[in-house]
């Protein structure tokens, strides 16, 4: 979530603004009230009525709007303006009632954050929120087919990740500096006091509310360094992802025009991002430990992948890392006490990480193959189904545990259905493996059995995206049984949202071209 900066004064309905208030606002803090004010009221409405907090929400943006092209320098009102519009990128509930698209209100905040920065480039909240809009954006990019750039999307989390690392540097200059003076903490209480006093008018009364709203900057301390160094861990991940989808030539392009390499990305982790988290982390914050372990965890094992995929590591140094990732000996180098493994987001992280190892060798079979190879089809067939067989199991522990955030039930088992369709996958050439074939008709009945509690889940939770992927992908496993019924009805109700959802399964490589070709037949 973006940085807020939060704004104190008086009421505002007191006497001696109510009459500018209803010619409109006419100084900048009359601007800044208004918008907070509508703010607010958006915030009032946010669980119950999306529609009535979006109106609320839009009207503030126009106020801050409308109070930059009066005072273009205001910092408040151009950090507050971008700050929302990020905001409201974030709340799907919210964007179903605005008119632009949640990547272009993405686009929206990232002008207002760079207008920001260029009225005060060194403010600290500024560059953390910029920065999380940069790589926010880039990631609905490359989700997005028909925006996916990946050159762009590099570009972005490259400034992103300059943003943040300039935002840690000031950060810890910033406390430092407050370490060794404390007395800057009685000295602002006294600096307080004497502007409340210079505010006073010549009767010993307060000013009014709207000369009095003021900024409060917060101390930068041990958490919000922390805060930056998970972002720029979470950075680091992302852009190792992005390596992974790119060939040999594609690599060799952004290693030599983005001046992006896999070894000075680890190396940075290790020196800087590794060493920091030792520095602030806390011994008696645990939620903070597995926040730190799972970034840690996510990073070594996309770092891992990137690695085998460039060819800089062999197959049984990824499967170790992916292995050792979310391990207790692994997880106890950075704290000994830890909750992470009881947690359902890490958990899913763990499924992933295992399913994009099978899914890694798989498309590297070629060369793992090629005469000369030390690697047999025994012993990738026996990685692969072991690695998808762990992260059945961990989407399996994920779906026991007693919290729960929203949404994230019918994502797991959308996940447990995904394992076993691509264990499926294994029974096919050239791997044909035993259990595979063996277990053919057990494992897509498995896949069936959770996507429909996916489906059932998401239809309780109102979460149609979700209901819609496991709706279709449970009458395509069908289908592969051979029984084509409920296709057929799915593609009566809505024949492009089932085409969509067959082509998505493809591309997840959890259909063959083969079995495509075959439920398309079903089609009408």
């Amino acid at each position: 979530m973006p940085k807020n900066k939060k704004f104190s004064g008086g009421s505002k309905k007191a006497k001696g603004s109510a009459k500018k208030t209803a010619a409109g606002p006419e100084t900048a803090n009359e601007f800044l009230s208004a918008g907070v004010e509508n703010e607010e009221a958006g915030e009032k409405w946010r669980a119950g009525d999306a529609a009535k907090s979006a109106r609320a929400f839009s009207r503030a943006i126009e106020i801050y709007d409308a109070g930059l092209k009066k005072f273009p320098q205001s910092m408040d009102l151009a950090f507050n303006k971008a700050r929302l519009q990020y905001d409201l990128s974030q709340q799907s509930r919210l964007m179903e009632h605005l008119e632009t698209s949640p990547l272009d209100q993405l686009r929206l905040a990232l002008d207002s954050h760079r207008i920001a920065l260029a009225i005060e480039s060194d403010e600290v909240n500024l560059m953390y929120n910029t920065a999380q809009v940069l790589r926010s954006l880039a990631e609905g990019i490359e989700q997005d087919k028909a925006e996916h750039k990946n050159y762009e999307s590099l570009r972005m989390y490259q400034d992103a990740f300059e943003l943040f690392e300039k935002c840690l540097n000031a950060q810890e200059e910033m406390l430092a500096k407050a370490r060794l003076d404390d007395a800057d903490v009685s000295f602002d209480e006294a600096d307080s006091h004497d502007e409340d006093t210079k505010m006073a008018d010549a009767h010993g009364q307060p000013a009014s509310p709207e000369e009095k709203w003021f900024a409060i900057v917060e101390d930068v301390n041990e958490e919000t360094i922390l805060d930056t160094i998970i972002e720029l861990a979470g950075t680091m991940t992302s852009i190792c992802a992005l390596i992974c989808n790119q060939d040999v030539d594609e690599v060799k392009f952004i290693h030599e025009n983005y001046h992006i390499n896999l070894e000075r990305i680890d190396e940075y982790f290790k020196k800087t991002i590794h060493t920091k988290l030792h520095t602030y982390i806390k011994p008696d914050s645990p939620s903070r430990k597995d926040e730190i372990m799972l970034a840690v965890a996510n990073y070594t094992c996309a770092y891992a992948e990137a690695s085998f995929h460039t060819g800089r590591t062999s197959i049984l140094n990824y499967d170790k890392e992916v292995k050792l990732a979310f391990s207790p000996e692994r997880l106890s180098s950075i704290t000994t006490e830890s909750r992470l493994l009881n947690s359902p987001e890490a958990l899913c992280d763990k499924a992933n990480a295992e399913i994009s190892f099978a899914l890694s060798v798989q498309s590297k079979l070629h060369v793992l193959l090629a005469p000369g190879s030390l690697c047999t089809l025994d012993l990738l067939n026996d990685l692969r189904w072991t690695h998808l067989t762990s992260a059945l199991e961990a989407a399996t522990e994920a779906s026991k545990q007693e919290k729960h955030e929203p949404r994230i039930l019918p994502r797991i088992h959308l996940l447990r259905g995904d394992c076993e369709v691509l264990r499926y996958r294994l029974r096919e050439a050239p791997c044909n493996y035993v259990l595979a074939v063996r277990c053919r008709e057990k494992l897509l009945k498995n896949a069936d059995k959770y996507y429909r509690g996916a489906a059932a889940f998401a239809q309780n939770e109102s979460a149609a995206e979700e209901h819609n992927e496991a709706t279709v992908k449970a009458a395509v496993v069908w289908a592969l049984l051979g029984n084509g019924e409920r296709l057929g009805q799915l593609a009566a109700k809505n024949l492009d949202m089932l085409r969509d959802e067959v082509e998505e399964m493809r591309d997840e490589e959890l259909l063959s071209k083969e079995d495509v070709e075959v439920i398309r037949r079903l089609f009408p």
